[in-house]
């Protein structure tokens, strides 16, 4: 935890300027699952060349202007399986949740820049072998069978994103917060180290800047590109980058809780309950609502 919590460790000298959530492995995992953070958080890696199957997805992108502008699903290469896609919702089931099988790269690629068709920024199944990925990927699928669930939203946008059964999980990253924000319907509950957490998604388009983010208090956008893709982060990736002091506000009496030229050591504690020290309330205080951030379409 110790060698974890200095590679998270950042430094603020004169400014408030965004670290990145690349650098973070957030919290511990829970017991029975090794590592919860992206594989590359766990020590240094080695570059190493792309797997074949990111090679063959690659071969496959001269045909993806077919596939654009027609909305996340159209044309994409999944394999529904004999019972074909179900969203799944509250409520009991005989029939276990089916995930998808992912049979290339095609879709993912239709939304990433070239220079991230590497395994540092997309969670490839490759990545099982390095860390404890199959401990994550279990873990993942696990909370979101208990939910009745194989597609998720997106929190900003609210796009559908299908669920695969192996890595990347989805196209764009999927994070835990401690709170449960209305803005999406369903809830998908799950534990860390006995601590009851919430599983929510940001697509692609939000992550690498095809929708344009913006805090509606400050007007400053947010920027995701740096978080790996297809992976899950053990903390709200939301409230891990406060942009302005209203983001580091009490949630009752509205004073600063911490000074936000400050900011906290790890990102992962912008997810810790916090007390305010002029009303004294304990709360997520820094877990602000999804609908805190604006979508605007790209140009």
């Amino acid at each position: 935890m110790d060698r974890q919590n200095s590679q998270e460790k950042g430094i603020i000298s004169g400014s408030y300027a965004v670290r990145s959530p690349c650098g973070s492995p957030g919290q511990s995992p829970p017991t029975g699952y090794s590592i919860l953070a992206p594989a590359h958080f766990s020590g240094p890696r080695s570059s190493r060349y792309l797997g074949e199957f990111l090679k063959n997805a690659i071969h496959l992108e001269p045909h993806k202007k077919n596939m654009t502008g027609g909305g996340m699903f159209r044309h994409a290469h999944f394999d529904y399986g004999a019972s074909g896609l179900q969203v799944h919702r509250s409520g009991h089931f005989d029939a276990p949740v089916q995930f998808l099988r992912r049979l290339d790269l095609s879709e993912l690629l239709t939304h990433i820049p070239r220079h991230k068709l590497n395994t540092f920024h997309v969670r490839m199944e490759d990545d099982a072998q390095v860390g404890q990925g199959e401990d994550l990927r279990k873990f993942i699928l696990a909370a979101l069978s208990a939910s009745h669930r194989n597609v998720v939203n997106c929190a900003l946008c609210h796009r559908a994103l299908p669920v695969f059964e192996q890595f990347p999980l989805v196209d764009g990253t999927l994070f835990l917060s401690p709170s449960r924000h209305d803005e999406i319907e369903y809830d998908v509950p799950c534990h860390l180290q006995g601590r009851l957490m919430h599983l929510y998604a940001v697509c692609v388009d939000c992550l690498e800047g095809v929708h344009k983010i913006i805090c509606i208090k400050c007007k400053s956008r947010w920027d995701g590109s740096w978080h790996q893709l297809g992976t899950m982060y053990t903390y709200d990736i939301l409230a891990a980058s406060p942009c302005c002091q209203a983001r580091l506000n009490c949630k009752h009496c509205g004073k600063p809780v911490i000074d936000v030229r400050i900011g906290m050591q790890y990102f992962s504690e912008y997810s810790n309950v916090q007390q305010c020290p002029h009303c004294g309330n304990l709360d997520y205080h820094f877990v602000k609502p999804f609908s805190s951030f604006k979508v605007l379409e790209a140009y």
